[in-house]
């Protein structure tokens, strides 16, 4: 919070700032905090910790459980999976789980009518950029003797391209940096209505696993003749639709159109056949199977790779958990680093030592976490990450002990 002092100067600063920069786009703010409002401050941030360090187990504890769902249905459905021609349904494959390579196609010629788009393909999508001001905020932070803690914080602001609004009345300095409140044009997906893999009809959700394409705007498209350029200025440039008055040096409010589909394609599919339908197939523990990449590929590759995806959006919410215990054990120690700031290298070394014991300390209640999780289904590694654990308690102790003893 903004003490008068604190506020007087904040003003007199950005005035300053102002006058250095005649207007640029780069501003500096400095604040001041007092040891008292540090103390208050760890306070808020240890309870915010709390909830991190709290969260984190059943994230874990989730994450574990998702992982060996997925990994048991994987198993089974490539035990069960056959390889099938996609010349004809045959109706002693009723329900069972199937593997067909060929060509997805479609008869559907999409169109996007305000730009005059029309192309034979499965899947067509307008994406929409404007050309926006980006607020970037970089802050450091020096401790004081006595516990108080002075901020530099410097906001620089350059307009970039981006696909969602950014709301200018968020930014520390506004002023000269307003964006449009709306798009001029909006993003767009299409898909056909019939998509057939031989004799099959695909579901949206195999389409969706099709690879996207960038589909280029001829260059000799008449833009007199294209809708959305009867009343705004739209130039094709680049295989895309620019619209603004000068490509080569955007202005603020800018569009770019561009345009993306899935052509009829090779392509090989894992579901379930449900008369002449490819579906989701449900495992015995009520995970689905649904697998599609594109070209010709062998079931046996279909699964290393849907094994392999598995096991990375396992390991990113490993590190997401142990990220959010080790920043609650963080900011449940704020107290203790603030009061030791009263001497700035006091302060220094007490955050060291717990920064280095809460690494630690997290690392091993993960590995207890994850190796609940891993008990009954791969007992040695449940069992050797218990071991781990144990072993980075220890250390811990003992590290901690010796600080302690100093």
């Amino acid at each position: 919070m903004f003490t008068g002092a604190t506020f007087r100067e904040y003003i007199i600063g950005s005035i300053l700032s102002l006058a250095e920069n005649d207007l640029t786009d780069f501003y500096t703010d400095k604040t001041q905090t007092s040891w008292f409002g540090n103390i208050g401050n760890s306070i808020w941030a240890a309870l915010l910790g709390f909830l991190l360090f709290a969260g984190a187990f059943p994230l874990e504890l989730w994450n574990e459980s998702r992982a060996i769902n997925q990994e048991r249905a994987l198993q089974e459905g490539e035990k069960s999976v056959i390889s099938i021609e996609s010349i004809a349904v045959k109706p002693e494959n009723e329900g069972k789980l199937v593997h067909i390579a060929g060509k997805a196609t479609t008869k559907k010629q999409l169109r996007d009518q305000e730009f005059g788009i029309k192309v034979n393909a499965i899947k067509l999508n307008r994406t929409v950029a404007m050309y926006q001001w980006a607020e970037d905020t970089h802050s450091e932070s020096k401790e004081k003797v006595g516990g108080g803690t002075e901020t530099i914080t410097t906001y620089s602001y350059d307009p970039k391209w981006s696909n969602k609004l950014v709301d200018s009345n968020s930014f520390r300095h506004p002023l000269g940096h307003a964006n449009p409140r709306s798009f001029e044009f909006s993003a767009l997906s299409q898909v056909a209505e019939s998509v057939t893999l031989g004799a099959f009809t695909l579901t949206r959700g195999i389409i969706d696993r099709l690879p996207l394409k960038p589909f280029r705007v001829p260059v000799n498209t008449t833009v007199a003749t294209v809708p959305a350029a009867r009343n705004n200025k739209i130039t094709v440039e680049d295989g895309h639709f620019y619209f603004g008055s000068h490509p080569g040096n955007p202005a603020i409010g800018d569009e770019r159109i561009a345009f993306e589909y899935v052509p009829p394609t090779d392509c090989s599919v894992v579901a379930k056949q449900e008369q002449n339908r490819l579906v989701e197939y449900t495992a015995s523990n009520g995970n689905k199977i649904e697998l599609a990449q594109e070209g010709a590929v062998s079931a046996q590759d279909m699964f290393k790779k849907a094994e392999a995806d598995n096991n990375f959006i396992t390991w990113v919410l490993r590190v997401a958990g142990l990220g959010f215990m080790f920043s609650g054990m963080l900011l449940m120690a704020s107290p203790m680093r603030a009061i030791a700031n009263v001497i700035p290298l006091f302060g220094d070394l007490a955050g060291f030592s717990i920064a280095i014991f809460a690494f630690l300390l997290s690392l091993a209640l993960s590995l207890v976490t994850i190796s609940i999780g891993w008990i009954a289904f791969r007992p040695l590694l449940a069992f050797s990450l218990l071991g781990g654990a144990v072993v980075l308690v220890v250390l811990s102790l003992r590290m901690r002990r010796a600080q302690s003893g100093r």
